[in-house]
């Protein structure tokens, strides 16, 4: 299992290459107990400043600063785990309303991108088919499925029905699972949450899909049949 993000690593190799220096050059950080509060202070510092900069660095699903505030209130002794528990509640409450918020501007422009253009462009490569598809495609993980949502994305599954761009067994009976169930969210009275096995199964599709694309470029993909 997948316990950490590809922005972790990056991040973690500069905290590992800080605390090499300070055990180098500043000895009296890197000796026992100081060494677990230069450890958490060094986390949140690089961990708090690739947030900012964008890079979301996730090790244990957590953000690495939050990992650097645990590390530096467990050596205060139970006020400092009464403050890493206010510290998490309010984390898990500041990521809960950030994904949503970000879920609602993904929305927005998946619809702007769908509005632009209804169908990939004439002549498009296999690339630029699945890069279409995935660029307007939307399945949120806060976001409920309304009857609006669920148009939206049968637009874009009636796109790669009707191409010539083959799907295999399985994966047609993924996209197939997804189109039963945006049409039953169409005409629910109310909006449906996504089963995340779902989700995930089809955004695995289109991911392969263009991934394999991009290694084996194909000619242009025939446009939908009318």
């Amino acid at each position: 299992m997948v316990i950490f993000n590809l922005w972790a690593v990056p991040v973690v190799i500069v905290i590992l290459v800080i605390l090499h220096f300070a055990e180098r050059f500043f000895p009296q950080l890197a000796g026992q107990p100081i060494i677990s509060w230069t450890t958490g202070i060094t986390a949140i510092v690089v961990g708090g400043i690739s947030d900012l900069l964008g890079l979301k660095a996730r090790l244990f699903f957590l953000p690495i600063w939050l990992l650097g505030v645990a590390i530096v209130c467990l050596q205060i002794g139970w006020p400092g785990t009464v403050l890493l528990i206010v510290v998490a509640i309010a984390g898990i409450a500041w990521i809960f309303r950030s994904g949503k918020k970000k879920e609602v501007e993904d929305w927005e422009k998946a619809q702007q991108e769908l509005m632009r253009s209804t169908s990939p462009p004439a002549g498009a490569s296999e690339v630029e088919f699945w890069e279409w598809v995935k660029a307007r495609l939307y399945l949120p993980i806060w976001m409920k499925f309304t009857p609006q949502l669920c148009e939206h994305n049968l637009c874009v599954l009636q796109v790669i029905k009707t191409s010539e761009s083959p799907l295999t067994e399985e994966e047609n009976a993924k996209i197939s699972t997804l189109d039963n169930f945006l049409m039953r969210g169409k005409v629910a009275s109310k909006p449906l949450e996504i089963e995340p096995e779902l989700q995930k199964a089809v955004t695995d599709v289109i991911d392969k899909r263009v991934r394999k694309a991009i290694a084996d470029p194909r000619p242009a993909v025939p446009p939908p049949i009318a």
